[in-house]
């Protein structure tokens, strides 16, 4: 093993919060939501170009937290949705280290389906 700790180890619960503790730091604008290994990140603005380059600038810097701490973030789960009143077709990119994260109309917080229009 190069690098970490078997699964189910009595230390994996414990280093995994050292690891993670920094993330709601690492940045002023954005709002963070840690629960066990789930992370929702939010940040509000009436402008939603300007919401999408504050988003995109912020996660480069939560990139470069989970390199220099040897974390991987896991792009098949990792999804955005934007809260809306009314119908927004504009596409908006997020990238994370070059790849377009998926955009979703409905997800699950903590066991709750919410949609883009919060019901």
């Amino acid at each position: 093993m190069v690098c970490g700790i078997p699964q189910e180890s009595i230390l994996d619960p414990m280093l995994f919060i050292l690891y993670i503790n920094d993330l709601a730091n690492i940045s002023k604008k954005l709002k963070f939501i840690l629960f066990t290994d789930d992370t929702n990140v939010f940040y509000a603005d009436k402008n939603l170009v300007g919401v999408m380059g504050v988003f995109n600038y912020e996660l480069k810097h939560l990139s470069v937290l989970f390199k220099v701490n040897k974390l991987s973030l896991n792009m098949g789960k990792t999804k955005y949705m934007i809260f809306k009143r009314k119908n927004d077709n504009i596409d908006h990119n997020i990238i994370i280290d070059g790849v377009r994260v998926e955009r979703v109309n409905v997800t699950k917080c903590l066991m709750v389906k919410v949609d883009e229009y919060l019901n």
